[in-house]
């Protein structure tokens, strides 16, 4: 019943995903705090762990409670609420990197892979990178795990499966995508520590600016939501 066209869709889909908005600027806000390539790539994979975890726990107890579907979904997922608390966190997030940005410590002592101490906060004030995977998991499970319930005829295996397929997605998505960024962050700082400043202050107001549009229920298209409603 379920091919290769399956399997490759359930990790494209997954790799699309990654792409939303808020999830490329939670990403990179931990990158951008520490750019060196290898620990982007780090933060990349935790928050794709943290939001498979939480697709795989939060959505397999949602569907033996009999509440997959959208409409029985229980009022903390129906209700938005774990989304405005993305947005918050993503606000929070953002203004730390203006910090970060405008630091005089920075300015006068950072070495570009280096970054001040208020650079933490992002990982240990916030909870770090595993934890706003989990945060931005736990605010999708719902759909999520509702549409993959309807589209694979309640059979839980395959939901189980499908949803392990579409986190590898992800996690090779967001591994790509922080490794690459933390490339080009601490590339940019070698040419001049002022473009890795700049760098930041870009992130953090895009950040803010997504955070906001959330609070507000604004939406805002991924980089292959085309691709994917085709």
């Amino acid at each position: 019943m379920f091919g290769v066209s399956f399997l490759f869709g359930a990790v494209a889909y997954g790799f699309a995903h990654a792409f939303e908005p808020d999830h490329m600027a939670a990403v990179s806000n931990f990158v951008a705090s520490r750019p060196r390539p290898r620990e982007a790539l780090s933060f990349g994979v935790k928050w794709a762990l943290g939001h498979g975890v939480a697709l795989l726990i939060l959505g397999v107890s949602l569907y033996l409670l009999r509440r997959a579907l959208e409409e029985h979904q229980p009022a903390i997922f129906a209700s938005g609420i774990l989304e405005k608390v993305v947005a918050i966190v993503l606000i929070a997030l953002g203004i730390n990197a203006l910090r970060i940005a405008f630091s005089r410590r920075q300015n006068e002592h950072s070495h570009s892979h280096e970054a001040p101490k208020n650079a933490h906060f992002a990982n240990k004030i916030l909870g770090g990178s595993v934890l706003m995977g989990l945060l931005h998991g736990a605010a999708g499970t719902g759909a999520f795990i509702g549409a993959a319930a309807l589209s694979l005829s309640g059979n839980l295996g395959m939901v189980l499966f499908y949803t392990l397929l579409f986190s590898l997605g992800v996690l090779l998505a967001m591994g790509v995508y922080a490794g690459a960024l933390g490339g080009l962050f601490t590339l940019g700082a070698r040419r001049s520590e002022s473009i890795l400043r700049g760098a930041r202050v870009l992130v953090g107001v895009l950040t803010i600016g997504i955070g906001v549009c959330i609070l507000n229920d604004v939406s805002l298209p991924g980089v292959f939501d085309a691709w994917v409603s085709h």
